[in-house]
């Protein structure tokens, strides 16, 4: 639509200043109507594109909150769970991590995602690998749903913590797996049908009517000079990049798992949550408290709180 719109502004042109015909002769669009039809799709196309990047973006946080939530679990489990079961903990959320994605787009499948990754960072053990692809790795959340079971199950089945203590940890894993459904959530519902419709018809009505108005009505005369169809040209020019601009832009946003660069860095997120995860749970148990030298500490200090009140702190 973009060349068909610039080739009847520039066969326009070109007849009208070379004087084949008289241009009182072209028929003429009442500019007041074009500008009301103007400013329909203009509002379309602007709320098209707005809501497309409200998608983007909500999907883009529901990512970075994914990746805090296996965090979450390391930063708290370190101190509740075994270290054997913390780690089994986490391996399970990381593979559900990836298996989200692979499930989510085909961008990202069994092939050139999930296995070459299980591979170097051992995620699932032959059975579990096994296990998911009994189910179907490419089948949807199915197999996401699964791990995030045992990752359920390795809470239950724990060591001496009690209930109390574990169920931050439950929670935090129940909240990972309503993030991923918002994902497939927004995958699984997508901008209706009949409003891209309208909005595309609209929009290839308007673009030939408005290249028509400008090489009619920007300049009457046949003797036009090369400044003025500069300036026509440029015109068009605008009009053209701000609507199909607009449809780009909104078609780009609408999926963000695919694989153009601008889109959800989704392997990166993997990665970097997958050696994250491995560098808190590795970490230096830290000493118990020892009040004399946090005493010390408090006294060698260069500037001392006092609450509210004048005087000494009370350390006891």
């Amino acid at each position: 639509m973009t060349w068909i719109s610039c080739s009847i502004y520039v066969a326009i042109r070109c007849i009208i200043r070379n004087g084949i015909f008289d241009i009182t002769t072209l028929p003429t669009i009442n500019l007041t109507f074009l500008g009301i039809a103007g400013g329909f799709v203009s509002f379309f196309l602007a709320f098209f594109a707005n809501q497309s990047y409200g998608r983007f973006l909500e999907q883009f946080n529901n990512s970075q909150r994914i990746m805090g939530k296996i965090m979450h679990v390391c930063y708290l489990g370190r101190n509740i769970l075994p270290k054997h079961e913390l780690w089994r903990l986490v391996r399970y959320l990381n593979a559900a991590h990836v298996l989200g994605y692979c499930g989510l787009s085909q961008t990202y499948n069994e092939t050139n995602t999930f296995y070459p990754i299980n591979e170097n960072e051992k995620l699932l053990t032959k059975w579990e690998v096994d296990r998911i692809q009994e189910i179907g790795l490419d089948n949807g959340s199915k197999c996401f749903n699964e791990v995030i079971c045992w990752a359920i199950d390795v809470l239950d089945q724990s060591g001496p913590a009690c209930e109390s203590d574990k169920q931050p940890l439950k929670n935090e894993v129940l909240s990972l797996a309503d993030l991923v459904g918002g994902l497939y959530s927004f995958d699984e519902q997508p901008f209706p049908l009949i409003y891209l419709h309208t909005l595309f018809l609209m929009t290839a009505i308007y673009m030939p009517l408005m290249s028509y108005t400008l090489a009619v009505n920007f300049v009457v005369k046949a003797t036009n000079s090369i400044l003025e169809e500069i300036f026509g040209a440029m015109l068009l020019t605008m009009f053209l990049l701000f609507t199909v601009g607009l449809i780009a832009l909104g078609k780009f946003f609408m999926n963000p798992n695919g694989d153009d660069l601008n889109d959800l860095s989704v392997l990166d997120y993997v990665h970097s949550t997958i050696m994250a995860s491995r560098r808190v749970i590795s970490g230096q148990v830290m000493p118990a408290s020892n009040v004399e030298l946090e005493m010390a500490l408090e006294k060698d200090r260069s500037s001392k709180g006092n609450g509210f009140i004048d005087g000494d702190i009370d350390m006891c």
